[in-house]
């Protein structure tokens, strides 16, 4: 405390003031109040006369020097006294050191302008919020991406009816503001003040006065390229899914990191089932990696390779392709597996190859049976001559004549199908209904055989272009084929329905309506490595067998245009398809009963042409024997002087 007189001296100081400022009242008595900053002397002189004057002084903020030379700050609060007589006497001051506090409040002023400045440079836009709402500072960043600056908004009612026009999105983002407490990232879509629409991430932190700091961060074009990524993503699985090949990714170990539903569904699973197994335990019988599987080679030399397996587990083959996968730093981080289920093209591969196998022997065997069939004919012509030179007389010699014809037919019947391989063997189709054709066939061929047959042919089977002859020859050699297989007895089980278009490529030839022939049995069956050839000629796995009967009905059906297929398990059995177009045609009912042989006298004269003497004479001698006359001719020209000659 200190007392001045009417002038401004002092007159009296208190010790605590003497403590406080380190000045003794001698220090300080004088006018002018030196002691005063003095900046401050002339404020202070002005608050004295209002003091002398009878006005209050309270709370005064000043600055004064202490004895050490020390710059402190006080507050001054000061009021006139009167003497008895009721007129002023003097002034009486007291005076606080609030140097702490005024120092406090300089650091955090300071402070507070180095945190504005770092936020004006921050690069998402920041608010200050009091308890109340009011807005105490944002930064140029809030400006740019909103386009409001601080004295736009005023307040946080204010900031919610500038950037949500509409009364409903307002209202969400005021319950969101209401309901988020501390921290969080929402995401908002605003309006600017250019009238574009942003969208916008908030994060609100409280403070310990209950007021608020509010950062915003501009994040339209991070959502589009998020968006875009997401689509990419999704526009890849579907891509991933869609691919009819088996496809899978798979870690160094090698197990499932990914694979597309082709794959789940090959292996009757649902993908997420699948995840983490290993590749060979799903695909493999042999519990061990495939064979030649080219998967091993990529994880060993991180490259891609490709290779044909054929899977034990389904019975199909496959084109494998594998190829390495690499992050960004270039280590290995696994492989693409790619299998593509090639087993109709293989089958279609095969059956072409057996195809041009069976053209080029069909023209060597063409040839040479040609040949063969007129020797044959010429040994048969003899022996029904001789036998009618012989008559009924000779016993002995009628039965070596009927030995003779058995076995040259039997010749003959060899030959005939050997022509089936030549143009010669081309069938002479017509509209059939084979139901009765397949009954008929298989009854004759099981006659003394111990086995069962089980029939299932549709009552109304399609009709299908067809030589009789030779479907029954096909019908034949087949179930010829599957009692052979069961030596022990057994069930051949045979079926005939109508079928739709198959699937594309799937059935060589054949593109639409067809008639299906299936002959399965219980047998023995087909190893593997022999399947592909069956239908080679003269291929056989039978002690005495000619390798023919397969061969030969593979060319018949191939001829009708159709096709013929085979499947075979070890142990299980083996099943034939017949493949036959159907027939849009009306079927021609028999006309007439069959003529029955009558041995006749001839009488008259008759032309024979043929390029082969053998022909020509056995022909002649049998002519003339039942009493014609003969003229021979081997050639057209030859044929054509001779009919000349005679008319």
């Amino acid at each position: 405390m200190i007392i001045f007189d009417l002038g401004g001296i002092p007159t009296y100081v208190n010790p605590a003031y003497t403590r406080m400022f380190e000045l003794e009242l001698a220090a300080i008595a004088e006018p002018g109040f030196p002691w005063f900053a003095p900046e401050e002397r002339v404020r202070m002189a002005e608050r004295f006369r209002q003091a002398t004057a009878g006005a209050a002084i309270s709370g005064w903020e000043s600055k004064v020097r202490s004895g050490s030379g020390q710059v402190l700050d006080v507050t001054v609060s000061a009021s006139c006294y009167q003497n008895p007589e009721g007129r002023p006497a003097g002034i009486m001051a007291i005076l606080q050191d609030i140097t702490p506090r005024k120092q406090a409040e300089r650091t955090l002023r300071r402070e507070r302008e180095t945190l504005f400045k770092i936020l004006d440079k921050a690069p998402y836009g920041v608010k200050l919020l009091d308890q109340d709402g009011r807005l105490l500072y944002s930064n140029a960043e809030l400006a740019r991406i909103t386009g409001y600056h601080s004295q736009d908004i005023k307040t946080l009612d204010n900031w919610f009816q500038l950037v949500y026009p509409d009364p409903e999105q307002r209202r969400a983002a005021v319950r969101a503001w209401r309901g988020g407490g501390q921290g969080g990232n929402r995401v908002f879509e605003i309006t600017c003040r250019d009238g574009r629409r942003k969208l916008v991430k908030f994060r609100r932190s409280l403070l310990p006065d209950e007021g608020a700091v509010v950062t915003i961060s501009d994040v339209t074009e991070q959502e589009r390229i998020q968006q875009q990524v997401r689509r990419a993503k999704e526009e890849w699985e579907r891509t991933f899914d869609a691919i009819e090949d088996i496809l899978t990714i798979q870690d160094p170990n090698p197990r499932l990191v990914r694979l597309n539903l082709a794959a789940a569904r090959s292996l009757n699973a649902a993908p997420e089932d699948l995840i983490g197994q290993e590749c060979y335990r799903l695909f493999s019988t042999e519990g061990k990696p495939c064979q030649h599987c080219p998967g091993l080679k990529t994880l060993q030399d991180h490259l891609p390779h490709n290779a044909e397996i054929r899977h034990g587990r389904s019975g199909r083959t496959f084109f494998v392709t594998t190829w390495p996968i690499f992050n960004q730093a270039g280590g290995f981080t696994g492989m693409v597996h790619a299998a593509r289920d090639i087993t109709e093209k293989r089958q279609m591969e095969d059956e072409l190859l057996m195809a041009q196998k069976l053209e080029s022997i069909g023209i060597l065997a063409g040839g040479i049976a040609h040949d063969f069939n007129n020797i044959l004919t010429a040994i048969l012509g003899n022996i029904s001559l001789a036998r009618m030179v012989a008559g009924a007389t000779n016993d002995t010699l009628a039965r070596r004549l009927d030995n003779a014809e058995k076995a040259t037919t039997a010749a003959r019947e060899l030959t005939q199908q050997l022509l089936t391989f030549a143009k010669g063997g081309a069938p002479i189709l017509k509209t059939e209904s084979i139901g009765d054709c397949i009954r008929d066939s298989v009854s004759f061929v099981i006659r003394g055989a111990n086995v069962l047959v089980e029939y299932h042919i549709a009552d109304d089977l399609w009709a299908v272009e067809a030589d009789k002859s030779q479907l029954t020859q096909v019908i034949n050699n087949l179930v010829i084929n599957a009692i052979q297989a069961m030596p022990k007895g057994g069930v051949v089980r045979v079926t005939a329905v109508n079928r739709s278009a198959p699937q594309p490529g799937s059935l060589p030839q054949i593109t639409g309506p067809h008639v299906e022939i299936t002959i399965s049995d219980q047998g023995i069956g087909i190893e593997p490595q022999h399947l592909t050839k069956i239908f080679d000629p003269y291929f056989t796995t039978k002690t005495g067998g000619s390798g023919l009967g397969l061969a030969t009905a593979f060319s018949i059906v191939k001829r009708h245009q159709g096709a013929l297929t085979v499947e075979s398990t070890v142990g299980v059995g083996t099943v034939f398809h017949i493949y036959l177009p159907a027939s849009d045609r009306e079927i021609r009912p028999q006309l007439g009963e069959p003529m029955e042989e009558s041995r006749t006298n001839g009488k008259g004269r008759v032309l024979v042409m043929d390029d082969e003497a053998l022909i020509r004479d056995i022909a002649g001698e049998m002519l003339e024997f039942i009493g014609y006359s003969v003229d021979l001719a081997a050639t057209g020209e030859e044929a054509l002087e001779r009919y000349l000659e005679a008319r």
